[in-house]
């Protein structure tokens, strides 16, 4: 600079080459003064070594040269630039301008007009700006009118929701309201229509067992009458037949020589053999009228219609009067092999309960027992028959609370677990149709507990049987007998 004597210095940038490119000509990028290399080396910095880029000062507005001065202050202005540099239309470098040196050159008289067209432009904006504040109140007014109308009609619209909502849930509550009670009206008649159902299958089968039973005591009352008129003739009869027998080996010690047509008589009749069968026969005949007078009782013990409804009676004699009618079925007899019954009893006090209502379930339960074996048994050979025979053992005892508890088990199939919980259910079977009603489990399940306020349970395990216990209490107390009429 001191060479050059001059007292700023350019710094320009190399040009880019390359296709695109606008100037190959170097960019001006920034200023050096001599003041500033001044300051530089009085802070002791080693200017020899610095590059020039370290001292430039920036920004520098490039400016070209028919640029006006005006123009030119402004350019300089907008990019807040002190110093600004010349360029001609090829970009080459003419001079440097600052802008302390503008302002000197301006004209007077052109500042003057250029303030007063910039009074002008600013009034003129003011007043525009006074037309858009207008407007903008005008509008920021309809604006806030618009806000408010829309308030008010959300409001409205809050309060319509609202009004809306209560009366939605009253309408909901009284809907709840009157499915709770419908719920409660259909379970009332669903508990009705099992009560009817229950009651009507008990009228049924209680229909049809009074009716058994008023034709087992009818039978049995005919039958006994000739039984008895038989059984009371025998003995007399007997005495007679060995009176007469006596007579004639008396008249064959006095006459050992009948005449012809006696000794063929004698011949014809077989007289030794009649004279020793005829007392067999009529020995067997005793004893058939004891078996008939047997069954005679057992028909009556089991109708009980002799007897009060509620008395104290001896549950051994119900369950063997059960057997005796069920005797046909426990028989062997052709294609089927009989079944046995093993009896444990235990020592029972005699039971207050309603004894052909207790003898009916006995009947039930030992029927089911037969059939669940005879099914079983058809399934095996004759070999797995004999090797294990069909079975029922029936158990009676005193538990400690002092009830009777007799249980009625066999070797049948056993009952699965979903059709046991439901071997108590009214009308519910496994057998085909035609050959049960679904009412005998169900029935017993309602004399035992409803009429004896006891227990009837099932215990089954697939393959090895089932197993039906009834509990009732030695005594019935009297709101058991109340709720059991």
């Amino acid at each position: 600079m001191k060479e050059h004597q001059v007292t700023y210095l350019v710094i320009v940038e190399a040009a880019e080459s390359g296709p695109g490119v606008v100037s190959s000509l170097p960019q001006p990028v920034g200023l050096v003064t001599n003041q500033t290399l001044l300051q530089y080396r009085s802070a002791r910095l080693g200017s020899q070594v610095a590059r020039a880029e370290a001292l430039m000062q920036a920004p520098l507005c490039q400016l070209h040269a028919e640029a006006s001065l005006w123009e030119a202050h402004q350019l300089m202005s907008q990019q807040q630039a002190q110093y600004g540099v010349v360029l001609n239309d090829a970009l080459e470098l003419l001079g440097l301008v600052s802008q302390t040196d503008l302002l000197r050159l301006l004209d007077p008289t052109v500042l003057v007009d250029l303030v007063e067209s910039l009074q002008q432009q600013t009034t003129d904006l003011a007043s525009q700006l006074s037309c858009t504040q207008t407007q903008l109140n005008h509008e920021q007014a309809a604006h806030h009118q618009t806000q408010l109308t829309l308030e008010q009609a959300q409001a409205q619209f809050k309060a319509k929701i609202k009004e809306r909502t209560a009366e939605i849930s009253q309408i909901n509550e009284s809907l709840k309201k009157d499915l709770r009670k419908r719920q409660r009206v259909e379970k009332a008649l669903r508990q009705t229509l099992e009560t009817l159902q229950n009651t009507q299958a008990q009228l049924i089968q209680q229909e049809r067992m009074a009716g058994l039973g008023q034709l087992v005591a009818g039978i049995a009352h005919e039958i006994n009458n000739p039984v008895n008129f038989i059984h009371g003739n025998l003995t007399p009869a007997s005495q007679y037949v060995h009176d007469l027998l006596g007579l004639i080996a008396q008249f064959q010690q006095q006459y050992p020589n009948p005449t012809p047509i006696i000794q063929a008589e004698m011949d014809a009749i077989e007289l030794d053999f009649l004279t020793e069968d005829f007392p067999k026969l009529l020995d067997s005949m005793q004893v058939g009228t004891e078996r008939i007078r047997e069954i005679v009782k057992s028909l009556r013990n089991f109708s009980r219609l002799d007897e009060a409804e509620f008395k104290q009676v001896d549950v051994h004699e119900g369950i063997d009067s059960t057997l005796m009618i069920l005797h046909s079925r426990l028989k062997e007899r052709a294609g089927h092999p009989g079944i046995r019954v093993v009896k444990a009893y235990g020592e029972l006090p005699k039971v207050d309960c309603f004894a052909s209502q207790l003898n009916q379930v006995f009947l039930n339960l030992l029927s089911n027992a037969i059939d669940a074996v005879e099914n079983h048994d058809q399934q095996r050979s004759l070999e797995a028959i004999q090797a294990e025979p069909g079975t029922i053992r029936i158990t009676t005892e005193v538990t400690d609370q002092n009830w009777v508890c007799i249980r009625i088990a066999d070797n049948g199939p056993g009952i699965p677990e979903n059709i046991r919980a439901q071997v108590f259910d009214p009308f519910f079977t496994t057998k085909p149709v035609g050959q049960g009603t679904g009412l005998g489990l169900s029935i017993s399940y309602q004399i035992v507990q409803d009429k004896h306020s006891g227990s009837l349970s099932c215990r089954s395990v697939p393959a090895q049987g089932a197993e039906f216990t009834i509990e009732i209490p030695v005594e019935q107390t009297a709101h058991q007998l109340a709720c059991g009429e």
